[in-house]
């Protein structure tokens, strides 16, 4: 994967699977055995700015590492679950 912060490879198993958006450009080495099997589909997310999805995505980590630290029903944990949520309502224009 190329993108703006370098370029990242990956090897995966038989029967993995990797995805990524559509501006990280990519690149796949060739076969050197057996077969390669392939199948593309595309995603489109109800949040159409780039830069939106990508707030909410480093907002969710950030409720993630919370959640390790304090339980589900604590007011911060709580607090911002209810701001993720608002901004993801907000952000999809639902």
């Amino acid at each position: 994967m190329h993108h703006q912060d370098g370029t990242q490879s990956f090897k995966l198993n038989a029967g993995d699977l990797i995805v990524y958006p559509t501006n990280c450009i990519h690149s796949v080495s060739p076969v050197t055995r057996g077969l390669r099997w392939a199948a593309s589909f595309w995603t489109q997310s109800s949040v159409k700015s780039h830069e939106q999805r990508a707030i909410l995505h480093e907002l969710d980590m950030a409720i993630v590492q919370i959640r390790a630290l304090l339980p589900d029903d604590h007011p911060a944990v709580l607090s911002l679950v209810k701001t993720y949520h608002n901004l993801l309502r907000t952000a999809s224009g639902l």
